[in-house]
């Protein structure tokens, strides 16, 4: 760790001149630290219209600034720096609110970061990740350090929290990495027993990706695993041994939902599976249990969707991918996407309430109020650009994704996803042998650049689908996803061509670009 780097987060710690995704915008802040917990956000006053903080106007914020002067740190304190005249109108906002703050005038050592009118934004969210840095996390030999080595490593490409994702795989491969791993070290994570990591990403829950698939949309997952007959409660709660829950009762009955011990936070099936209970499995997963239902390698028809949304299933997993394709007359789940569309007035409301990024919940045809979101894979690979393009202007609700397997992060050769032999060349993964795609070596930054580039949206759009959305997708958005006092202190900083230059954890930083 260099100099720029030395910063004690039990101390002030201020980001001067950073542009933070606000209402809709960017706007140039500087941002207080206090414990590791944001407390203030100050808004530098402008008299001008055209210096408002917006897309077009990143490289003019950053050209105020000498780059140079980007990530210098200094310490001093609130007296010294008011005797100083430094920066008179933050020094006033301090000056005012220290009690609040907690901040002794002339003891308490005030660092100062600056940002030199830099992208400051929350740190983003990986729901769908098999593994990366040589590991995958189906791998049954999986070890807790190399998960631990996984969220490390993570950071360098902006992420502070994600989803461990398994394949389809035995009953037993499950039993072994969600109850002696991946549960354990969530649960650790989550539990509130310890304070939660600074030096890695945290893990936000387990996404279990299959087996429950139909057969012809199974993509890479290996035949031999793939379970497409009769979809009863008793098959699915056994596969992932939910048998074991913690707590007794759930939201029906009056009392909280029961949590699955495992730390399951998503469950990707083919809603069209055969079975009279399929739809009462949905139900179940999301209002029992509190997990998130996807869709995905699928051959479902739009009318399956509908109803399976209308359940309780609330994303489509890696959309356009292992997947029924688009036709005049039968849509699929590409359908679902004109049907479940943000309702403006509320998601006003909302941000009005809340500030910040905000989706409101939407509300159908029928009056009925779902929330449904779609994955993609933006790395260029997966789908066209186009095709993603097409798909956000029918929704904004989408949440980018890695889908980033054990070659994530190392040069081209053969690697492994679940029991399958992946090749990867020129950044193109695939069954050995095969076209078949096997998941992504893309990294999330690279994903958030790829969309911005191929839908056209804005700098604030392009960030929410990997900070607010995904946090939604998990109903964590009143504890992740935005820039808000009283949050933790996990962020990115970005330069204006989207490219990470630190990552925050807590106040600390664990990454910086070299």
């Amino acid at each position: 760790m260099n100099s720029q780097q030395q910063i004690d987060p039990t101390n002030v710690l201020i980001f001067l001149n950073c542009c933070i995704p606000l209402d809709e915008q960017l706007q140039l802040c500087h941002l207080t630290i206090v414990n590791g917990i944001i407390r203030k956000i100050n808004v530098i006053p402008t008299n001008d219209a055209d210096d408002a903080e917006n897309d077009n106007s990143i490289g003019t914020a950053t050209s105020r600034f000498d780059q140079s002067s980007f990530g210098k740190v200094s310490k001093t304190t609130i007296a010294a720096a008011a005797a100083d005249s430094i920066d008179s109108f933050l020094v006033e906002s301090l000056m005012l609110e220290h009690d609040e703050l907690n901040i002794d005038l002339n003891d308490d050592v005030i660092t100062t970061f600056e940002c030199a009118g830099n992208i400051l934004c929350p740190g983003f969210i990986d729901l769908q990740i098999n593994g990366a840095f040589g590991v995958d996390f189906s791998n049954p030999n999986l070890t807790r350090q190399q998960v631990l080595t996984v969220a490390s490593q993570l950071t360098q490409y902006g992420v502070t929290h994600f989803c461990p994702t398994l394949v389809s795989t035995s009953k037993d491969v499950y039993a072994t990495l969600l109850h002696d791993i991946l549960g354990p070290l969530y649960q650790s994570d989550q539990s509130g027993d310890f304070p939660p990591p600074t030096d890695r990403a945290t893990l936000l829950g387990i996404h279990l990706e299959g087996p429950f698939f139909a057969r012809s949309k199974r993509g890479a997952h290996g035949l031999e695993f793939i379970q497409d007959e009769i979809m009863q409660q008793d098959s699915i709660w056994t596969m992932y041994n939910f048998h074991e829950m913690a707590g007794d009762c759930d939201k029906e009955g009056g009392g909280q939902q029961r949590q699955p011990q495992n730390g399951v936070k998503i469950v990707t099936l083919a809603p069209e599976l055969p079975g009279v209970e399929r739809y009462e499995i949905i139900q179940s997963l999301k209002k029992k249990y509190g997990i998130v239902v996807s869709m995905g390698h699928t051959n479902a028809t739009l009318q399956e969707g509908i109803k399976a949304v209308q359940n309780g299933a609330g994303l489509i997993t890696h959309l356009f991918n292992a997947m029924r394709p688009f036709h005049h007359r039968e849509p699929g789940l590409l359908g679902l996407l004109s049907m479940y569309p943000p309702c403006r007035q509320q998601q006003q409301q909302h941000q009005q309430q809340e500030g910040g990024y905000g989706m409101a919940k939407r509300r159908t045809t029928t009056g009925r109020e779902h929330e449904l979101f779609y994955s993609i894979i933006a790395d260029g690979l997966h789908s066209h650009p186009t095709s993603i393009q097409m798909a956000y202007t029918l929704s904004k609700n989408v949440v980018l994704v890695t889908d980033g397997i054990a070659a994530m992060g190392l040069k081209d050769g053969q690697h492994a996803l679940g029991e399958e032999e992946v090749m990867v060349l020129r950044g193109k993964a695939t069954i050995r042998g095969t076209d078949t795609l096997a998941g992504s070596v893309a990294t999330m930054d690279s994903c958030i650049r790829s969309f911005q580039k191929f839908t056209g949206c804005s700098v604030y759009e392009a960030l929410k689908a990997a900070t607010e959305n995904p946090a939604r997708v998990l109903n964590l958005e009143d504890e992740l996803g935005r820039i808000q006092v009283g949050r933790r202190a996990d962020f990115v900083i970005l330069d204006k061509d989207l490219i990470v230059q630190r990552t925050i954890i807590g106040g600390n930083i664990v990454h910086q670009h070299e």
